[in-house]
């Protein structure tokens, strides 16, 4: 088997969306993966890896086979198919490689986020948390609890501690994401049960300037991640109570934050009347 035995990057929590240019946000990607590995590695180097986690205002996963059956020739960008039915390698000759991993974002009768890390089978919104939850757990995926602006407060609040409270590792992860501004403190959940992991990722906005935000925030761990086989692989090590998950990345400043909490509002606001809000 072909194996990358270094340290491997991980955004956990990435949304393709259509407005984004997929060459361009790949370019942004491995840039912020490569700025990430110089800082933190001695040869500068590393595997890299994107968890995209599809919605239903995105494609992810699905996105990335059509790219693949195409391949254009005059594009920058090739993708090749794994052994698995739903990764990806993305290569950018002469600069560097992605592996792109499926992923979902759910959203519960609670109104609370949940992802799935490893899976691009369809798991419906509107369920309980619960039975989310027990839905990933069956699909053989990762489940995790991501925080966001203002969703882990009052009721959904008290849902969260409860579900974090009674869950062990490896049954339930948390998550953590570049928007969380670096002026706020380290949420309360995250110490409720230190028995839990936590798994960063990027989360972008649906705005055009947040193309570049893929990679800008994640893990890295020590594993021989297999090329053939990278979900899988990466799954083993996330479950593996001996994997240590170290952050890396950088917060939003606080007019960043100002700035996109007001477009996203903005844009709320206009769709009202149209296809719905835009999610945070």
């Amino acid at each position: 088997m072909t194996h990358s035995l270094n340290t491997v990057f991980v955004d956990s929590h990435i949304h393709l969306y259509d407005l984004f240019d997929l060459e361009l946000f790949l370019d942004h990607a491995l840039q912020n993966f490569q700025d990430a590995a110089r800082q933190l590695t001695d040869q500068g180097a590393g595997t890299y890896v994107l968890f995209l986690t599809q919605s239903a205002k995105d494609k992810g996963i699905h996105r990335v086979r059509s790219e693949c059956e195409e391949n254009a020739a005059q594009k920058r960008w090739k993708f090749d198919r794994t052994e698995e039915a739903d990764s990806f390698r993305a290569v950018s000759p002469g600069k560097g490689k992605i592996f792109l991993l499926p992923g979902l974002q759910i959203n519960t009768a609670e109104k609370l986020e949940v992802l799935a890390l490893g899976t691009a089978q369809a798991i419906p919104d509107g369920l309980s948390a619960e039975a989310t939850l027990a839905s990933i757990r069956e699909s053989g995926a990762i489940p995790v609890l991501p925080w966001g602006v203002g969703k882990w407060l009052g009721r959904r609040g008290a849902l969260v501690t409860a579900l974090i409270e009674k869950a062990t590792f490896p049954h339930l992860f948390l998550g953590d994401n570049s928007g969380r501004p670096g002026f706020w403190g380290t949420p309360r959940h995250f110490s409720r049960n230190p028995g839990l992991k936590v798994l960063p990722g990027s989360d972008p906005l649906p705005l055009p300037s947040e193309v570049g935000m893929a990679a800008r925030n994640g893990f890295h761990l020590h594993w021989e991640l297999d090329e053939k086989r990278p979900t899988e692989s990466l799954l083993t090590a996330i479950r593996d109570a001996r994997s240590e998950l170290k952050p890396f990345g950088k917060r939003e400043r606080l007019l960043s934050f100002l700035r996109n909490q007001f477009a996203i509002q903005w844009q709320n606001r206009r769709s009202l009347s149209g296809a719905g809000k835009l999610s945070q």
